[in-house]
């Protein structure tokens, strides 16, 4: 059997309104770390490379550093998933933010816990597991927290 050496044409585009299609070589693609804020096709979105962070328009971040994705309201409150922001120890779970930035509902591992805004964010209302281990609703009256009342 006798093989032949094959020669393939460049099928690179020789002018810019047509051509033929182009290909692109290993050695001409880009590699590695991207660095800074990259702006994502034509819309608001944001990749920060050095943060973790993503941002879609005005509303929904994704942020990878701290564990969380929240979506804004036109009210200026939050919706969002994952570490729950200001909590020591770390709380894991749903929750929702005033516009002020404060914590006004949290669900963690299926206990959902309501903060009265009104009445210095007391946890006023606390659904599913209750502080004595047993399992229901609890409503507080102001000025105390549920925990109080067990």
């Amino acid at each position: 059997m006798v093989y032949k050496t094959a020669s393939i044409p460049s099928v690179r585009p020789s002018d810019i309104n047509g051509g033929s299609l182009g290909r692109v070589l290993p050695r001409q693609t880009s590699t590695g770390s991207t660095r800074g804020t990259q702006t994502v096709g034509y819309g608001n979105t944001k990749i920060d490379g050095s943060n973790n962070v993503i941002t879609v328009g005005d509303t929904i971040l994704l942020d990878g550093g701290n564990g969380v994705i929240t979506t804004k309201n036109t009210d200026g409150s939050t919706l969002g998933l994952g570490t729950i922001p200001g909590s020591n120890p770390k709380r894991f779970g749903f929750f929702s933010l005033d516009t002020a930035g404060n914590l006004v509902m949290e669900i963690i591992n299926g206990t959902m816990f309501v903060y009265n805004p009104t009445d210095s964010y007391h946890n006023v209302t606390q659904g599913g597991l209750l502080p004595d281990g047993s399992g229901g609703f609890a409503v507080a009256k102001p000025g105390t927290d549920v925990v109080d009342i067990f």
